[in-house]
């Protein structure tokens, strides 16, 4: 999934259930193939049984789930959805931290080392 996808889904999830033209809306369809990516979103998983052509859709394998309100096809989001925001959020949070860890152990001790050479310089 794609960053957009997960900021798709953060929309929904602090809304609520929220129609297809809101959606669209907030998130233009010309430049970010909004339809598209709520369709695949929405795509739950299918299994065949033994020995039948039969496709059944998967339980809770979609990140949305739609629903007919008023004749608007509307969408909120799934526990699968719910799951994959908090992973999402989760590595994110991990990418800040190296990033901080990165800044202190690379960038700390070059500015403890200017810092020396101006105290030394002064010292003189």
């Amino acid at each position: 999934m794609t960053k957009f996808d997960f900021e798709v889904l953060l929309f929904v999830e602090k809304v609520g259930t929220i129609s297809e033209a809101q959606l669209i809306e907030k998130f233009p369809d010309e430049c970010l193939c909004t339809k598209l990516r709520l369709n695949r979103l929405s795509e739950p998983e299918y299994f065949n049984l033994l020995g039948s052509s039969l496709q059944y859709p998967k339980e809770n394998s979609s990140f949305l789930d739609i629903e007919e309100k008023d004749g608007e096809r509307c969408y909120c989001i799934t526990d699968l959805g719910r799951m994959a925001l908090l992973e999402y959020k989760d590595q994110e949070e991990l990418k800040r931290a190296r990033r901080w860890e990165y800044l202190f152990f690379k960038v700390a001790p070059i500015i403890i080392s200017v810092i020396a050479l101006v105290v030394s310089a002064l010292s003189k």
